[in-house]
């Protein structure tokens, strides 16, 4: 009876273990494919980008912002982390929003942005470096299973054509 008790502890221990291993393997799956396509979006728009700006210039002409601005033939759009929500609620998606220029700053035109991710209920951070015709694209994301964190990060390198700068 002890050994037939013992046999099933560990035969439900490790059933256990695979569905969370399975679980978090399907959470990092969701991450990525969010990035993915995302990174796609934002890297076809650069290759037909007029221009690309950022405003913090680093030096040489190469910027690095946690935004980015792309003139498109219809208008100019800024790249981003838009967050909602608080605490344990807050969320964040990566979104492409029209911008116009008003005086020298360029600010949302009022028509709802176009969602590039899910909203995840994970830090994500999206950095862009900017030089000449190199734009790096870095998303960041944070998961949490069996009890540690995991940081997920992609980045993208494209190639864009920038006749404006």
């Amino acid at each position: 009876m002890a050994l037939l008790v013992i046999l099933l502890l560990a035969t439900f221990g490790a059933i256990s273990a695979f569905y969370r291993m399975s679980a978090a393997q399907q959470q990092e799956m969701l991450l990525q494919q969010n990035f993915r396509f995302a990174i796609d979006t934002m890297s076809t728009d650069a290759r037909q980008a007029m221009e690309i700006s950022s405003p913090a210039t680093l030096h040489q002409g190469m910027s690095m912002d946690e935004a980015v601005l792309m003139q498109l033939p219809d208008s100019w759009y800024r790249y981003g982390v838009l967050e909602s929500g608080s605490g344990s609620s807050r969320v964040a998606e990566l979104v492409k929003q029209r911008m116009h220029l008003v005086g020298s700053a360029y600010v949302p035109d009022g028509s709802p942005a176009q969602k590039l991710t899910e909203p995840l209920p994970l830090l994500l951070k999206s950095y862009f470096v900017y030089s000449g015709t190199k734009l790096y694209i870095m998303l960041v994301g944070r998961m949490q299973y069996m009890g540690k964190v995991h940081v997920i990060s992609l980045v993208s390198l494209v190639y864009a054509r920038n006749r404006g700068g």
